[in-house]
């Protein structure tokens, strides 16, 4: 040091120090006083889940929805009888339903999102017996087939099976899985995936639909009691019908256009003017399925 320099005083030395080294790595006194941007994440990961409440169609296509309800999402959730219209009715934050259904309700409730798909089902041709007394249709057809009242039936499962057996050797089946099915999706309202814990919940359920799919895939025999004590199937049937679906997860990479080419028939049938592909587009929300999938999977938690 140059004798004509004074010399600084050592606190006033170690705190230029500290100013010098603060402004190399290009922070201030106060950025180094925050905590690091994980501090919070476990507060946050361990607070309570808002409540939601999920709905479904009792079919068989509803068994990864009743599955992660019962025994993989943190808390355990009665899934209600009813599809979209029971979130169209404030009656659920979640719902499933064929794409058909979002099609005529989301004329008059712009805000539905398809988030994730839970089922594809391959059906046959369709022939629907009128209702006679507290029987629909679909509760006669393989029975109104065995009879020789119809010729051909077309159902989600079990009823096509469930025609197959009672036939016999005389059962002729016809399907062509690229033509014929249903895409079963998981709805939600797009103002509920904008509140942050509204999302949260949603997110954890669509990860838990996921891990009880996991399940279901590697050995679905110990769930299916359950599935049968709320659809009212048989678990035999649920067997029958097991087959002729798949769980994808992820929506299917051909939604849109599932959406477009049926847009056109549902318009038709309520007597309106088709809404356009990029119209349609809008009802697609694949970032929940994508946010939940990236959380670690997890055992059934019951």
């Amino acid at each position: 040091m140059s004798p004509t320099r004074p010399f600084l005083r050592p606190t006033l030395r170690a705190s230029l120090l500290a100013l010098v080294g603060l402004l190399t790595h290009g922070c201030t006194p106060a950025d180094d006083a925050r905590p690091p941007p994980t501090a919070s994440a476990p507060a946050n990961a361990a607070a309570p889940l808002a409540p939601i409440r999920v709905s479904g169609s009792y079919w068989i296509e509803l068994s990864p929805v009743l599955v992660a309800a019962n025994r993989f999402y943190p808390q355990t959730l009665a899934v209600g009888e009813g599809g979209i219209t029971r979130i169209t009715s404030g009656e659920a934050d979640l719902a499933t339903n064929a794409e058909t259904q979002l099609l005529r309700e989301s004329v008059t409730n712009s805000d539905l999102r398809i988030i994730m798909t839970v089922t594809e089902s391959f059906y046959r041709l369709v022939a629907l017996p009128p209702v006679a007394g507290d029987l629909t249709g679909m509760d006669q057809m393989s029975d109104a087939l065995a009879r020789g009242d119809v010729d051909v039936i077309s159902m989600w499962e079990p009823e096509p099976e469930d025609a197959i057996q009672q036939l016999g050797d005389d059962a002729i089946v016809f399907q062509d899985r690229s033509v014929y099915r249903e895409v079963f999706n998981l709805h939600a309202r797009a103002t509920d995936l904008a509140d942050p814990d509204k999302r949260r919940s949603i997110v954890a359920f669509v990860r838990a639909v996921a891990d009880a799919t996991a399940a279901l895939k590697a050995d679905p025999a110990p769930y299916w009691p359950h599935v049968s004590s709320v659809t009212g199937f048989t678990t035999e049937e649920i067997g029958w019908g097991w087959p002729e679906m798949q769980f994808p997860v992820r929506i299917v990479p051909d939604m849109l256009n599932v959406l477009e080419v049926e847009e056109v028939w549902v318009a038709e049938a309520s007597n309106r003017a088709p809404r356009g592909r990029e119209e349609l587009a809008k009802f697609i929300d694949s970032s929940v399925v994508e946010e939940a999938l990236a959380l670690p999977a997890t055992a059934a938690v019951r």
